[in-house]
């Protein structure tokens, strides 16, 4: 922890904290509607006959699907930071990592929790990064997918 993180002024009891998010069930309309927002070229992740046909016998998530889901915003569920710095901010970076096929049926059970707060200088000045993780498992209790993404205030 560099001396300008400790100086920050947020809430640390909620690093490493997990918060339920809940449960929600993936539908073919959800990945269709997705891979066409995105311009999904191959017709296994948009077309239910191109897919049942295609290597994975059936409709299948894109890979980046799942990070339209978990906690984003102001007033999101989940870990609540309480930063106290800069009026701007944005999504700096997202990372997914893919464990099993998702598909339409699927029922997936998402928790939050942030992982952690460093401060660096930019060019611009100061800003401040908050790491947050989201990790999807599905009713078995299989790890699906993990979600973190890296968010900025300055």
């Amino acid at each position: 922890m560099t001396e300008e993180t400790t100086k920050l002024d947020y809430d640390r009891s909620v690093i490493g904290v997990e918060y339920d998010l809940g449960t929600f069930t993936v539908t073919q309309e959800m990945l269709v509607n997705y891979a066409r927002a995105v311009g999904a070229f191959d017709p296994i992740y948009w077309d239910p006959e191109a897919a049942r046909k295609g290597p994975y016998r059936g409709l299948v998530a894109m890979p980046t699907f799942i990070s339209v889901f978990g906690s984003r915003g102001p007033g999101a569920p989940g870990p609540d930071l309480k930063l106290n710095f800069g009026t701007k901010g944005q999504e700096a970076a997202l990372a997914v990592e893919n464990y099993l096929l998702i598909r339409p049926g699927d029922m997936l059970h998402v928790v939050s929790r942030a992982k952690e707060v460093y401060a660096k200088t930019g060019r611009s000045g100061p800003m401040v990064f908050m790491v947050f993780e989201e990790t999807f498992h599905d009713r078995q209790g299989n790890k699906v997918a993990t979600v973190t993404r890296h968010s900025v205030k300055f």
